[in-house]
């Protein structure tokens, strides 16, 4: 990750070719630097026994490719650091680390975030139903943020092209088209029960910008839950528009 976060012009920087060792390492570390950059500009600073702190300690310690074992305890909490900045920088404050996972203020209430992670579709079932439980166990209204990345698109789904976002994008839903349809039917029976408004899912995508320059594109798509139920729908509307507007719009390329 420190090698990737140098300019690619800088003393000792390498430029790194797909038949390196190194690349997939180099283009994880293209992501994880973009997520932990966007949530330090927008928590910091925080205090040293603070829970942002030990999130930001245990996101440095994970293997380099999320992929490569069973757990992914720094992934997990890089994860609820990009989704409580999104909250921050959507005005949805005061935001705080707390279970689920994130609390927060919507339309002047409280509401609450359970950010999970899946490695793979046939997780996604299960721990979106986890994420609602802990959202019912809090007792007031809230979603779950699902990082779907490994589910959505393969682990090492990559865009080796510089292409406009209008093209990028419609290789993404040739892509992850199928999937997206099936979460969407899914998720209302899924979270048949709970008082979970919705699934946020978030697809962290390394994009190429230029050549030997790469990003993360972030595609977000939220599900409601409310089949036309108006309360639900009352509640659901205002974080569904809000949240939006938190998302980092500022791609930094490696």
């Amino acid at each position: 990750m420190c090698e990737a976060a140098r300019a690619p012009f800088a003393p000792g920087a390498v430029d790194l070719t797909q038949g390196d060792p190194r690349f997939e390492a180099a283009l994880e570390a293209a992501r994880d630097l973009q997520i932990l950059e966007f949530a330090l500009d927008t928590l910091a600073p925080f205090g040293t026994d603070s829970p942002e702190r030990g999130l930001l300690i245990r996101s440095l310690k994970d293997s380099v490719l999320p992929q490569s074992q069973g757990e992914s305890p720094g992934r997990d909490s890089q994860f609820e650091l990009f989704v409580a900045a999104v909250c921050v920088a959507a005005g949805l404050g005061p935001v705080r680390i707390d279970e689920p996972d994130i609390l927060c203020v919507v339309n002047g209430k409280p509401f609450c975030i359970a950010a999970k992670r899946v490695k793979n579709f046939q997780q996604v079932q299960k721990r979106i139903r986890e994420g609602a439980r802990q959202v019912g166990r809090r007792c007031i209204p809230g979603v779950v943020a699902l990082d779907s990345t490994l589910a959505v698109t393969r682990p090492d789904f990559r865009v080796h092209r510089v292409l406009q976002d209008r093209d990028f994008h419609r290789r993404y839903e040739m892509l992850a088209g199928e999937v997206t349809t099936v979460m969407k039917r899914e998720v209302p029976r899924w979270l048949k029960g709970s008082i979970a408004l919705g699934v946020v899912t978030h697809d962290f995508v390394v994009r190429q910008q230029m050549p030997s320059m790469w990003s993360c594109e972030i595609v977000t798509d939220l599900i409601p839950n409310h089949r036309d139920r108006p309360k639900r729908l009352a509640l659901w509307q205002p974080f569904a528009t809000s949240y939006p507007i938190g998302l980092p719009t500022v791609k930094r390329a490696f």
